[in-house]
């Protein structure tokens, strides 16, 4: 009995140690599924904790802040200096516009050589500069595009630069290079990035090289797009980067997020999000949660249609209708649809309702709506004549309105009246004519 029961303590101790070994061996995968999975759902809280982050989600079309942290932070201006050096380019030059390098250089990351007297298109240049973030391009283009500053004596291109930040109403932010050159007196702010991209989409080939998957360098290399997240899309037209200088530090990362294809003007998109301070490898998980968090807290609201009659107007007894020369949209809180808090209504000269006479003709300007938002967003909205008014009603407009509303009547009077004109006329006629 006493070897039974040692064989059977023996075995129990085996198959205790067997299943502790088996259950270790798990513990640790499950710990570190467990541990992505908190930092995946956790990341939107990590970059409000991070205090170098700054992020926003804007929209073009109404200048609506949808989501947003720290967004007047300064922060660096290098990979924004590259993007508004490309723009200033492809307004002074054609994409076949030739420029030969004076000098060799290389680009910070070691991919991108430019050699002494080879001949570069600007096509190529911007390619590079732009998806590539090669600052060596950008350097080229700036000092190859002649340009005039307009109230600085110094017709640097740095100037130029910043002469054009003014004129976009990036008040935070100062170049001094081109190429993005590091500088304690360069910077910017996330907001102001999204107002230069806001500009500088309205230019086609801008954002025709800026919102593609791939692009071309020189020597046929071909460059995919460093944001994953354009990349990946299929169903909305996506563009974006991310950037870095001297290869230590993330910059920046924009996406530019736009669908335009569906007919309805609440179904469109026009939303740049920027990103500043985060490393690579947040950047994407991030931009996809405040991608979701848009979608999920934000709807676009159609307030009113194009043509649809905002207001009317009385002259006399007579109704002019005034109607929205645009469609009327805005984003608001998905649980605060009723989002408008003001309405205030400007006239054109000589058209204010205690002003306005006759004669007032459709399609007229009378003025201009401008709604105020909760989140204090301000738009404005021309109003135009619907109908035409020629004058106040007297007693001839009165008449002419009786008409118009039972010309049968009227037609009828009228041949009664001419038919016994024509009788007495021809009664007259046959009197004298007896008499002769």
């Amino acid at each position: 009995m006493g070897m039974r029961s040692r064989i059977k303590k023996t075995s129990i101790f085996i198959l205790v140690v067997v299943l502790t070994t088996l259950l270790a061996s798990f513990l640790p995968s499950y710990a570190e599924d467990a541990a992505e999975g908190s930092a995946e759902e956790s990341v939107v809280d990590i970059i409000d904790r991070n205090p170098e982050a700054s992020y926003i989600l804007y929209d073009t079309e109404k200048g609506q802040v949808l989501l947003n942290k720290d967004i007047h932070l300064p922060v660096n201006a290098s990979m924004l200096s590259r993007m508004m050096t490309c723009l200033i380019a492809l307004e002074n030059h054609s994409l076949t516009d030739k420029i030969t390098a004076s000098y060799t250089s290389v680009s910070s990351d070691g991919n991108f050589w430019i050699k002494k007297g080879t001949t570069y298109t600007v096509d190529a240049l911007v390619n590079t500069a732009l998806i590539g973030n090669a600052e060596n391009a950008a350097k080229l283009l700036s000092e190859n595009t002649e340009i005039k500053t307009v109230n600085s004596s110094e017709n640097s291109f740095a100037a130029y630069m910043n002469e054009k930040a003014i004129k976009y109403g990036m008040n935070d932010t100062f170049f001094t290079s081109a190429d993005g050159s590091s500088s304690e007196f360069q910077k910017t702010t996330a907001y102001d990035t999204v107002i230069f991209l806001k500009h500088a989409l309205l230019n086609t080939t801008f954002k025709k090289i800026y919102c593609s998957p791939v692009a071309v360098s020189w020597g046929g290399i071909i460059m995919n797009n460093p944001n994953d997240i354009v990349m990946e899309n299929t169903t909305f037209t996506l563009g974006g980067g991310t950037g870095k200088y001297n290869n230590t530090e993330s910059t920046l990362a924009v996406t530019y997020y736009m669908n335009n294809n569906n007919k309805s003007p609440a179904d469109r998109r026009n939303i740049i999000m920027a990103i500043y301070g985060l490393d690579s490898e947040n950047i994407e998980p991030v931009q996809k949660q405040l991608l979701d968090k848009y979608h999920k807290d934000w709807v676009k609201v159609l307030y009113r249609e194009k043509d649809d009659v905002v207001s009317i107007l009385t002259l006399g007894t007579q109704n002019l209708s005034l109607v929205a020369t645009n469609d009327v949209c805005f984003y608001a809180p998905a649980d605060d649809t009723d989002y408008i808090e003001n309405i205030t209504f400007s006239y054109a000269e000589g058209y204010a309702p205690d002003v306005i006479q006759a004669p007032v003709y459709a399609t007229t300007p009378i003025c201009v709506v401008r709604y105020q938002l909760k989140d204090k967003t301000v738009f404005d909205v021309t109003l135009c004549a619907q109908n035409t008014i020629l004058s106040e009603r007297t007693t001839v407009n009165k008449m002419a309105g009786l008409i118009s509303q039972y010309p049968e009547i009227f037609l009828t009077i009228f041949v009664l009246c001419l038919a016994t004109m024509i009788f007495a006329l021809r009664k007259i006629y046959w009197h004298f004519a007896l008499k002769v």
